[in-house]
């Protein structure tokens, strides 16, 4: 079975437990079939049966899926490396996730409002890379 960390909720009950079941597996055959980069929330769902919302109340996005069925689990640690990150990255650090904004170019601690800088971010090393974003 999977982390829970990534979830937005955990499975209370064996049909819930079946349910994410299914969602892991059609994430997995999708990026066999595709690749990573194209691996959707939409498609994910298709495949499991599941309409979108039914999905999204168990992942909030793709990446979080991603952290689960295919992790990358690199480590980063030096400024460079993670300045040479794609936008939309996701790294694992041992307080939670950051995620490299696209739009402003700054990392945002999941659930904080706060940003930090690449210098700040780079403290918090070593980092996983759990997605290297689009």
């Amino acid at each position: 079975m999977s982390s829970t960390e990534h979830l937005r909720r955990s499975p209370q009950q064996k049909r819930s437990e079946t349910t994410l079941a299914l969602i892991e597996s059609a994430a997995r055959e999708l990026i066999t079939e595709n690749g990573r980069d194209r691996l959707t929330m939409k498609a994910i769902a298709t495949r499991a049966g599941l309409s979108s919302p039914g999905l999204y109340r168990y992942f909030d996005d793709v990446v979080a899926i991603l952290a689960v069925v295919d992790p990358i689990n690199r480590t980063v640690s030096t400024v460079p490396e993670i300045e040479a990150l794609k936008p939309d990255a996701v790294l694992r650090f041992a307080g939670g996730v950051f995620h490299l904004s696209p739009i402003s170019g700054v990392w945002l601690a999941s659930g904080l409002a706060d940003s930090y800088s690449v210098e700040e971010v780079a403290e918090w090393a070593p980092l996983t890379v759990i997605s290297d974003g689009q």
